[in-house]
């Protein structure tokens, strides 16, 4: 007889992950702080400003992954980690890997830009690392293992989550991006890192209402089974 693992639904309890996941997480969110500062070609009371904002969030990072919590929670903080510095990379590799705040790129907010409407105006090395980098962190929430091996319902569910909350954290970040396209920033450093961390909090947004969604859905279908078992 085939056992399922646990209800992953919002009123779950996940434990903790491992050690070495945590690690990896917490480092992941810290050298967003140096990157983003690179990134923007910052002065120096702005880096340390952003190193200090990444060490406050790596410290989050640390804190929310190391105790038992709500998986759509948990998940969250965990694509995010990982889902942001892929975003980072990738919006690199987009613009040649130097400074986004550089002689020769727009900040305007045009399809052409380096933010606004030219993050949404087609597909970017930025989507592709942000969904790269978040799946695996998605996978080490849910372990493929035990819902491989577990009944075709369970694995159904598994796969839905692999495959939709991804796609509605690209959609939350897609979003975001589109929503400041014509937010008046001045400063062109100030509007790449207002832009980052409205990418950010739409991953957030995205990833957390699919979860959501998909947890709503699988508790209501297990109401009419259990009223059968009754």
């Amino acid at each position: 007889m085939q056992h399922e693992p646990p209800s992953v639904t919002g009123r779950a309890c996940v434990a903790g992950l491992s050690p070495s996941f945590r690690g990896v997480a917490v480092g992941a969110t810290w050298v967003q702080g140096p990157l983003l500062a690179y990134l923007v070609a910052a002065d120096a009371p702005l880096a340390v400003a952003l190193v200090a904002a990444a060490t406050l969030a790596a410290g989050l990072v640390a804190r929310a992954l190391a105790a038992p919590g709500g998986y759509a929670g948990l998940c969250t903080v965990a694509m995010l980690a990982l889902g942001n510095l892929g975003m980072l990379l990738g919006w690199m590799a987009d613009f040649g890997f130097g400074p986004l705040v550089r002689e020769g790129l727009c900040l305007c907010g045009c399809a052409d830009s380096v933010v606004g409407r030219g993050l949404v105006a087609g597909a970017r090395w930025m989507h592709a690392g942000m969904l790269a980098a978040c799946i695996p962190a998605l996978v080490a929430v849910r372990p493929a293992r035990a819902h491989l091996e577990a009944s075709p319902s369970a694995r159904a569910r598994w796969a839905a989550h692999v495959a939709l909350c991804p796609v509605g954290m690209l959609a939350g970040m897609l979003g975001a991006a589109g929503l400041l396209a014509s937010a008046p920033v001045a400063d062109p450093a100030l509007r790449v890192v207002a832009s980052f961390a409205a990418m950010g909090v739409g991953m957030a947004a995205g990833m957390l209402a699919t979860c959501r969604a998909l947890d709503a859905l699988e508790l209501r279908a297990s109401r009419p089974a259990a009223a059968l078992g009754r």
